[in-house]
C-alpha cells in the first residue's frame, strides 16, 4: 500500500518503539478495510498502468464486476423462482444479463439453456435486438441457442 496515499512519517510510539504515523496510514487502512482478504486494491490509474504489462493483466479485475455478480446472486437467493415465479424469473433474467455484461459467457449460456422453457426467459426478439446481449454476439454457442428459439415458418 502507499501508492499516492498521503504523508507518512516516522515517530516513537507510546511504548518507546519506532512506529509510523500520518494521513497515508489512515487512508491505507481505510482502503484495505474495503477489500477482501488476499486482494490488493489499486487506484484506477495504477491499475491502468499495470494493465499495460501483459503479465499483470490476469491479476487485475474490476470490483464493479465482482459486486454486480454478488448482488445478482443475492437477489436470486432472496426471491427464488420457487417463491415467486414471475419476479423470481425476472431477477434470474437480470442475473443472466449481468453474466453477459461481465464476460461470464458460459454462466450466461448455461442459465439461458437451463431456463429456456420458462415463459419469462429471454425470448428470441430480445436476444436478437437488445443491446444488453451484445457481448455474446459472435459466440457460436449463443448463435446456436438464439437460432433454436427462432419462430418456425408456419407455411
Amino acid at each position: 500500500m502507499g501508492v499516492h496515499s498521503g504523508p507518512v512519517s516516522g515517530t516513537t510510539g507510546v511504548n518507546d518503539r519506532s512506529n509510523v504515523a500520518g494521513a497515508g496510514i489512515n487512508i491505507a487502512q481505510r482502503v484495505m478495510d474495503c477489500g477482501d482478504a488476499g486482494h490488493i486494491l489499486l487506484s484506477k490509474r495504477v491499475a491502468e498502468d499495470l494493465a499495460q504489462y501483459r503479465h499483470w493483466q490476469q491479476y487485475l479485475h474490476d470490483l464493479r464486476k465482482t459486486d454486480a455478480l454478488a448482488e445478482g446472486h443475492r437477489a436470486v437467493e432472496l426471491l427464488p423462482v420457487s417463491r415467486d415465479a414471475v419476479n423470481g424469473y425476472q431477477l434470474l433474467t437480470r442475473l443472466i444479463m449481468i453474466y453477459a455484461q461481465a464476460g461470464e459467457f458460459d454462466l450466461a449460456l448455461d442459465a439461458m439453456e437451463r431456463e429456456a422453457h420458462n415463459p419469462y426467459a429471454p425470448e428470441y426478439g430480445s436476444l436478437t435486438l437488445d443491446r444488453v446481449w451484445d457481448p455474446l454476439r459472435g459466440n457460436t454457442r449463443f448463435a446456436r441457442f438464439v437460432a433454436s428459439l427462432a419462430p418456425k415458418d408456419s407455411r
